[in-house]
């Protein structure tokens, strides 16, 4: 059977033993679901329902110890794609979905932290689906309206290009403000992802749709589908 390693900085998209993280639901959204709203919503040709592979989850700050890399080392978000290149070689895995923060990052002689890491991932042999958050995960969060909709919070951009000081509560750090929706909704952090729609927030994220079309390839690749369906 085929193994996919999944790779994202914490909890919220990794998830905990008792709690589905934001990778984990997006995977099976992905698999399950391809009615017309989301197929619209994400403005990519039509997929057929299938089976998820083993899934193997691992936090960034993990493949430090497990993935040790020679020098010369890339630097930031490359160094991150390369021990996950080597993790998944390690760990016997067929693909890797990788996720990551924005977080500003400005561009490497005109290349985006995207690029970067794409690029990294590109020096193995296995396939792969890259993310970058733009800014945060929190963005793509609250790019579903109906999570800030039940409360006072509102934002002057469009998700995306919400930013602010992470030092300041009150600023619009994606973080932040999704921090707040929840206060004031009274809802536990862990439970930010009940009744998150994929549809209503791609529509208002374009980093997220580009996500999902590199997860919907990978479903799509002919080895893959092989191995998947292989004892």
């Amino acid at each position: 059977m085929s193994r996919w390693l999944v790779v994202g900085e914490g909890p919220s998209e990794i998830g905990t033993v008792d709690r589905q993280g934001f990778l984990g639901l997006l995977l099976q959204v992905l698999a399950d679901d391809a009615d017309p709203a989301l197929v619209k919503a994400l403005g990519c040709p039509e997929w057929a329902p299938t089976e998820l592979p083993q899934l193997e989850f691992r936090r960034t700050a993990e493949l430090v110890a497990l993935a040790r890399l020679d020098p010369p080392q890339p630097r930031g978000a490359a160094k991150t794609a390369a021990r996950t290149r080597k993790a998944a070689r390690l760990l016997q895995c067929d693909a890797i979905v990788f996720l990551t923060d924005n977080d500003r990052a400005r561009r490497e002689k005109g290349k985006t932290k995207r690029d970067l890491v794409v690029e990294e991932l590109d020096k193995g042999q296995l396939p792969h689906a890259a993310g970058v958050a733009k800014e945060t995960l929190e963005a793509w969060i609250s790019a579903d309206p109906d999570v800030l909709a039940p409360v006072s919070i509102t934002i002057s951009k469009q998700p995306e290009e919400v930013w602010g000081e992470r030092r300041d509560p009150d600023s619009e750090h994606p973080k932040h403000v999704l921090r707040r929706a929840l206060e004031e909704a009274g809802v536990e952090h862990r439970d930010a992802l009940k009744g998150w729609s994929l549809v209503r927030a791609a529509r208002r994220a374009p980093n997220l749709r580009l996500f999902c079309t590199a997860i919907i390839d990978l479903m799509r690749d002919p080895l893959l589908c092989q191995r998947r369906v292989s004892p």
